[in-house]
């Protein structure tokens, strides 16, 4: 199993390693992470780094982490493949606040008026998080 470095995971995910570091501590994470030991360098799995990925493109979007880590958790067996055209939905004012669709599936559920009428509805691409991770790491000639 290809295992990545830090420098790794910040090039293809956009987060810090300050990110990176409290994501852990905070426990966000449903993808397991390598056991590290004294005078070891912990390597990061492509899972995990699709799942920083992800952490952060929600992140951005103002989801809260405690939401984030379990739409990312959802998405674990959607990592799979980068052809799986999933989109996550956002809508603060569902009960559950997102689903995930596939694309055939976009049209007829991307708006959802919340209880103001606002459209207030993020849309994730997961396909282009796999495809832009893969991509960055794909530089990365010696996995660690």
């Amino acid at each position: 199993m290809e295992k990545f470095g830090i420098a790794a995971v910040e090039a293809a995910t956009g987060c810090t390693a300050k990110d990176i570091a409290n994501w852990k501590r905070r426990n966000l994470l449903s993808v397991p992470l390598e056991p590290s030991g004294r005078g070891k360098i912990r390597g990061y799995s492509r899972d995990n780094i699709y799942e920083f990925a992800l952490l952060s493109e929600l992140s951005k979007l103002g989801i809260p982490l405690a939401k984030a880590r379990g739409i990312a958790g959802g998405m674990r067996g959607k990592f799979i493949s980068a052809t799986n055209h999933w989109f996550l939905l956002w809508n603060p004012a569902a009960p559950d606040g997102s689903s995930m669709l596939r694309w055939e599936q976009i049209d007829r559920n991307a708006l959802f008026p919340d209880k103001s009428r606002r459209r207030s509805v993020a849309i994730v691409s997961i396909a282009q998080i796999l495809d832009d991770v893969d991509a960055a790491l794909a530089r990365f000639a010696q996995p660690t």
